[in-house]
């Protein structure tokens, strides 16, 4: 069978490895791989980012790798012992695209492998425009056949959004954004609160310094309803702020049915009186 001849992708590696990818000997003669005599196990980790680590929506991934070699020369021809190169997957290869993993992505395309993983035939890879929250990032190490050498490894990595900056209020307090986990069509938001005390029994009371709840309120408070944001948006039915803001007596919400694009989160604390304290951050996330 005779080499497939793709496009040049980016870089001369690139290029060859689309080219291996269905390649065989010209000569219709089939040739034997050696016997294996090396004892030495392949391993790959990652440099970077780090297990849990948190990083922008674009990110370079970097591995290092022990008794193996990429051979960027003869992926798609036959096993050999410690040499061949690497799949990375974006939670599981939903990300492996050209909008996201770039040249790798556009290679994928190639291979038919867009969706499950990203070839490399270097030792990193460069993630673009991943949405905001937890994602698991996956190294294969593969033979030169494409099929795996059975080490692997991979890590949980926080995907930070966009937002500005925090303001205090008036004593001091302030709200953080500690994560936004994006599932399909829901995200779930965590916040982190200084100086400040959530008083569920006095809302609606007097005011007290450093105490009181949390309004979130999602692309100006649009999507604050209890088709969105559940019991939240219950409790904002009944205060009379359905469409404006969700009250919280708990550090985080759970928004759902929210349609694919970019939403924008506001965070603020309120005192008891559900007057503002003056302390709020907000945070920018997409769906889909």
């Amino acid at each position: 069978m005779n080499p497939l001849k793709p496009t040049l992708v980016s870089t001369a590696a690139i290029a060859a490895l689309a080219l291996a990818a269905c390649g065989g000997s010209d000569s219709g003669e089939s040739t034997a791989a050696a016997p294996s005599t090396s004892t030495a196990k392949p391993s790959v980790s990652f440099v970077s980012p780090a297990d849990g680590a948190s990083v922008g929506s674009t990110f370079t991934a970097k591995v290092d790798l022990s008794d193996f070699k990429i051979d960027a020369a003869d992926v798609g021809k036959m096993p050999a012992d410690g040499m061949g190169h690497l799949h990375f997957s974006l939670d599981g290869g939903k990300y492996d695209t050209p909008k996201y993993s770039g040249a790798n992505g556009d290679l994928a395309v190639k291979l038919g492998t867009d969706g499950k993983y990203s070839p490399s035939v270097t030792p990193q890879i460069t993630y673009t425009g991943i949405p905001a929250g937890e994602h698991m990032l996956k190294v294969d190490l593969a033979n030169n056949d494409h099929s795996d050498t059975g080490a692997a490894t991979s890590v949980k990595i926080m995907v930070k959004g966009s937002g500005s900056a925090m303001t205090q209020g008036k004593h001091g307090e302030s709200v953080k954004i500690a994560g936004v986990d994006v599932s399909g069509d829901s995200a779930k938001v965590m916040v982190d609160l200084s100086d400040f005390t959530i008083d569920a029994k006095d809302v609606g009371k007097a005011a007290a310094t450093g105490m009181g709840h949390l309004h979130f309120s999602l692309d100006g408070g649009k999507y604050d309803t209890p088709k969105y944001s559940g019991a939240n948006g219950e409790l904002a039915v009944k205060l009379g702020t359905d469409g404006k803001y969700s009250p919280a007596v708990m550090p985080e919400i759970a928004y759902s049915n929210l349609p694919a694009g970019t939403h924008t989160l506001k965070v603020e604390l309120a005192n008891n009186d559900h007057s503002m304290t003056g302390a709020s951050v907000t945070r920018t996330f997409t769906i889909g």
